[in-house]
């Protein structure tokens, strides 16, 4: 799946447990996977961890995924890791929103294995 050499980092940034779990659960067999609940948890495993990319949920409680986006993407240690925005909003003003705030590409929850797959994938 990945390209040969070391194990990819990928963070899930997802409030809603079942959901954080079914991304992990799919990331498992190809990739090292990370999770936080909120936006603040997402910062000690960045410090910590060589993060590869990021799964973020745009409507997190407190901090958004949005807000999140914007503030790493402005910062020189994480501007470089690419920002996928997974959302159960559809409308195209959603992933417009996303784009803005720094996102490279947007996944519209439900989503199948494979395309969440393919879609890291892309920019790995």
């Amino acid at each position: 799946m990945s390209k040969p050499g070391r194990r990819k980092n990928i963070l899930v940034v997802e409030d809603d447990g079942i959901n954080q779990l079914y991304m992990k659960s799919i990331l498992e067999k190809y990739y090292d996977a990370y999770s936080a609940f909120t936006a603040l948890a997402a910062f000690p495993i960045l410090a910590s961890v060589q993060i590869d990319l990021i799964l973020m949920d745009i409507s997190l409680r407190g901090m958004t995924g949005l807000d999140l986006t914007k503030t790493l993407t402005n910062d020189d240690n994480y501007s470089h890791i690419p920002i996928i925005a997974v959302s159960g909003y559809t409308f195209p003003e959603d992933k417009e929103r996303s784009l803005e705030a720094g996102c490279i590409d947007c996944l519209a929850k439900p989503f199948e294995a494979d395309e969440l797959l393919k879609m890291i994938e892309k920019y790995l």
